[in-house]
């Protein structure tokens, strides 16, 4: 668990928008955790009474020869 001096960032100043929130010293949590990987946030959200997900995972792909990008 990540608690409100630690960031899974690794870049405090990106999450200022949210740690400069009332009471978020006392009550935040930051976590960091794999998208893809089935039940890797049922820890992370278990007792939870609300949770910010911001974060989505992007599929595209490039087929060769097929396409032009102008």
């Amino acid at each position: 668990m990540f608690d409100s001096l630690s960031f899974p960032t690794g870049n405090p100043k990106k999450m200022d928008h949210l740690t400069s929130l009332d009471g978020a010293k006392e009550s935040l949590h930051l976590f960091k955790a794999d998208l893809l990987e089935e039940g890797a946030f049922d820890a992370i959200v278990d007792g939870c009474e609300s949770v910010f997900h911001i974060a989505s995972p992007f599929y595209y792909a490039v087929l060769t020869g097929t396409a032009s990008v102008r």
